[in-house]
Parts: C-alpha cells; sequence; structure tokens
C-alpha cells in the first residue's frame, strides 16, 4: 500500500521490484522522447590509454553531452554523484566543459554540482534509467526498459 513512499531515497539496484515498476510507471510519464542518452561501453573494450579519467570522459561523456544540449542555448546544469576521487571529477568537468565551449558560440552557461547520489532526484532518475539498460544488456530483461520506451536513447 506505501510502497516508495516511505523510502527515504531510491535505488534501482537495492529497491525492490514492486517499487521499481511503481518508479519506472512514474517517471516514464514525465520523460520526453529522447530524454535519457546513453551509450555502453564494455571497458575491456576501452583502450588502456583511454581507460584514465582525463581521457574516458572527453571521448565517451563529452558526445552524449552534445546530443543534448545541439537544439537550444539554455544553462546546462550537470549533475554527478559524489565523485569520491577528485581525478575522476576534473575529467568528467573537463569533458563537458569542452563540448559546451566548443559547440556554444554565445557561451552557454554551465554549473557542475556533485551531489549524493539519494540526495538529488535527477541522479536518482539516472540510476534507474542505467539499471533498466544494464538489466537489458546484461541479463536481457527488457521489461524495465520497455517502460521506459522512447525516453531512452541509446547511441552507439
Amino acid at each position: 500500500m506505501h510502497e516508495g513512499v516511505i523510502l527515504e531515497y531510491f535505488h534501482a539496484s537495492e529497491d525492490n521490484q514492486r517499487v521499481r515498476q511503481r518508479f519506472f510507471a512514474t517517471i516514464s510519464e514525465m520523460l520526453p522522447p529522447g530524454a535519457i542518452k546513453a551509450r555502453a561501453v564494455r571497458k575491456s573494450e576501452v583502450a588502456e590509454d583511454l581507460r584514465r579519467p582525463e581521457k574516458f570522459y572527453p571521448a565517451f561523456v563529452g558526445p552524449l553531452v552534445q546530443l543534448h544540449i545541439q537544439h537550444d542555448q539554455l544553462p546546462v546544469f550537470v549533475f554527478s554523484d559524489s565523485l569520491p576521487v577528485n581525478k575522476k571529477r576534473h575529467g568528467l568537468e573537463k569533458a563537458v566543459a569542452a563540448e559546451l565551449a566548443g559547440h556554444s558560440p554565445n557561451g552557454r552557461s554551465y554549473s557542475f554540482m556533485h551531489h549524493a547520489s539519494k540526495a538529488n532526484f535527477d541522479l536518482q532518475v539516472a540510476d534507474y534509467c542505467c539499471w533498466a539498460i544494464w538489466r537489458s544488456l546484461t541479463k536481457g530483461d527488457t521489461t524495465a526498459l520497455l517502460l521506459l520506451g522512447d525516453a531512452v536513447e541509446v547511441v552507439d
């Protein structure tokens, strides 16, 4: 009767199936088509020199940012989980900043916020969407991904 209401925060891998189903049903109604851009990367297939955060993020996260920002000049807010290693945080910020600078002739504003994922609803939605994609790719279970519908766009 109160699934999800009494939870302090949501986390796809920790929540039970009923909570996940209700969460997906709720967020799928709010997400427009293509709102979630994702790229699955197998670490073992990434060249060794690209695995360092300062190389990885520009190569793999930067293009995803570009897909999101190409149609408007609105300010950009970038949320990430509290990255424990400054090198990773710096790599992510550098990748996003480079994409914004390179594709925003009018100097688009952007802000980085590193929050604990359980304190930020946007990060909880991202966690759920990533979990749905992971589940589809690793387990062949597309149930959650189908609930999200065309909100998720997996790019190459």
